[in-house]
């Protein structure tokens, strides 16, 4: 990705309103997904609305793949050991 976004960059509302920051406290760390998140708003900008909704489809798709995918692989270990899922 071509840049990230520092919890500290956003406005003090929309920090608040994520559950990055409260009452003046310092903002902790940013779970993984919303950093994610805010990459892939990053690499939108700019993009045609079409652009943009093609990519998001495909990221979600993608995203789903790998989900179904490691359930899979999860599923098929507890058939070979014998456990019941």
């Amino acid at each position: 990705m071509a840049g990230k976004i520092r919890a500290e960059d956003l406005p003090e509302e929309m920090q608040e309103s994520l559950g990055i920051k409260s009452n003046g406290r310092k903002a902790p760390r940013v779970s993984a997904r919303l950093s994610v998140l805010g990459g892939v708003l990053v690499e939108l900008k700019g993009l045609t609305v079409r652009d943009a909704l093609w990519t998001l489809r495909q990221a979600d798709y993608l995203i789903r793949w790998q989900r179904d995918n490691e359930k899979a692989i999860a599923l098929r270990k507890k058939v070979r050991n014998g456990e019941e899922g």
